[in-house]
């Protein structure tokens, strides 16, 4: 004799408590469930849910904080250009001196050092202004 058992599930809707009246095809704990309210099934399609979901925003939120970084890198960089410009004009400036210089006499010696000076403070500037991490 095959028996039809109808679902246990109870169905609340516009304040009335009502029956599934689908039929029980799934055994859970003694009772008959049909697919779409069976204990397991529900419980395993909303396991896969959230992780679907905690999924996707895990990678927005990963993603968010990567622009943000790279947003926060690049002003940085760009609140260092008016040093690195500064730096580097000191550089041209004093590069034509140091085409003439031939550390014969006191100022030639000093115009090397304001050179120097100044090609330091350009790599300064520079290594500064790289991206934080960047090889030199």
């Amino acid at each position: 004799m095959n028996e039809q058992h109808k679902c246990s599930r109870k169905i609340s809707k516009d304040g009335h408590s009502y029956q599934c009246s689908k039929t029980g095809k799934l055994e859970h704990e003694g009772r008959f469930y049909c697919g779409l309210h069976h204990p397991p099934t529900v419980i395993a399609k909303r396991k896969a849910r959230d992780a679907a979901w905690t999924e996707k925003f895990d990678a927005e939120y990963k993603a968010r904080k990567i622009a943000e970084a790279e947003r926060l890198e690049e002003k940085r960089r760009a609140s260092l250009f008016p040093d690195l410009l500064a730096a580097l004009q000191r550089l041209i400036a004093t590069d034509d001196a140091h085409a003439t210089i031939h550390a014969e006499d006191e100022d030639d010696v000093a115009r090397m050092l304001e050179y120097a000076a100044a090609f330091d403070n350009a790599r300064a500037a520079i290594a500064r202004a790289l991206p934080q991490g960047a090889p030199e």
